[in-house]
């Protein structure tokens, strides 16, 4: 489910119920990225900062130690924010 969607984000899943979370975006460059999952109530739950370097377009972020629920994925580049929600 998109909230804001800049283009950042092409696509999330996880693969045969694994503990990540598979992000794939669009780039238009090599790029500082910096990712915030949020709970529900709006409580930072995670916070990672990564350099993604061109054609890379696959972001796996562990998810293991989330609990159940549903979550905000936020993708910030540069001006550029995108949200996506998913349920772990």
């Amino acid at each position: 489910t998109a909230i804001n969607s800049p283009g950042n984000i092409k696509k999330m899943y996880s693969e045969n119920g694994s503990n990540n979370l598979i992000e794939k975006k669009s780039l238009t460059g090599n790029q500082n990225v910096l990712m915030h999952i949020y709970n529900i109530a709006g409580v930072l739950m995670k916070q990672q900062k990564r350099y993604m370097p061109q054609p890379s377009e696959r972001m796996i972020v562990p998810i293991a130690s989330l609990t159940t629920g549903i979550y905000f994925f936020k993708l910030s580049t540069g001006n550029n924010s995108t949200v996506k929600a998913f349920i772990k």
